[in-house]
């Protein structure tokens, strides 16, 4: 058996608690689009933005991540395919469909917990210079791409799940930041307790894909 992957009973416990977490995470895609559409005509005011986030998307988020992380252990990680000798000269067509936006990609990583304190970000978590107020316009499309970068992860996890073995591929050379311990706000008082257990039950099983890939004995 490969030692990635997880005892029997174990991954019979995993994909159970997948297919819980499938369904927990359409759930809160219904949900995000009710009240999306509850509130149309019109831009989405930044209250219910800030709801829909701290609520549901956040959560759902936290969720879609761990399971990706679970699920990695599971999928068999692609075969290395050999660099092509030289690049290929792209068509019209292609460099016609390279300009146009590219689809929003899901964020696979979480940010260091405040209380971490500054010497606990890297670089690239540590928060930028205060930007001017953004217009309601734009935080309604960084709200949407952000709900479409969620969504096409949660129909088509493959193609994240690739991304994420290719960074713990080199886990070993470039430590994999850790999710953020405990429930995301969104979940803490939730009344649902079994999406609580299911929610523990990704984080442990995401723990043990990371331990793994950082494992140098």
């Amino acid at each position: 058996m490969d030692p990635s992957l997880p005892p029997p009973d174990d991954e019979t416990n995993l994909r159970a608690r997948l297919n819980d977490a499938d369904d927990a995470l359409a759930g809160f895609g219904y949900l995000i689009r009710l009240r999306i559409d509850e509130s149309r005509p019109g831009l989405l005011s930044r209250k219910l933005i800030a709801f829909i986030l701290r609520t549901l998307l956040v959560p759902a988020e936290n969720l879609l991540r761990r399971s990706l992380y679970a699920l990695a252990a599971l999928v068999a990680p692609p075969t290395p395919r050999a660099a092509p000798l030289r690049r290929a000269v792209p068509s019209p067509q292609k460099a016609q469909t390279s300009r146009q936006p590219r689809a929003p990609v899901f964020r696979l990583t979480e940010p260091v917990p405040r209380s971490a304190g500054p010497s606990a970000r890297t670089p690239e978590s540590r928060p930028s210079a205060a930007r001017p107020r953004a217009k309601p316009e734009q935080i309604e499309a960084r709200f949407l791409r952000r709900l479409e970068a969620f969504e096409r992860a949660m129909n088509d996890p493959l193609r994240d799940v690739r991304r994420l073995q290719h960074r713990l591929a080199r886990a070993r050379y470039k430590p994999v930041r850790p999710l953020r311990p405990g429930l995301p706000p969104g979940l803490v008082k939730s009344p649902d307790t079994y999406l609580i257990f299911v929610f523990e039950q990704m984080s442990m099983f995401a723990a043990r894909t990371i331990a793994h890939a950082c494992d140098t004995s």
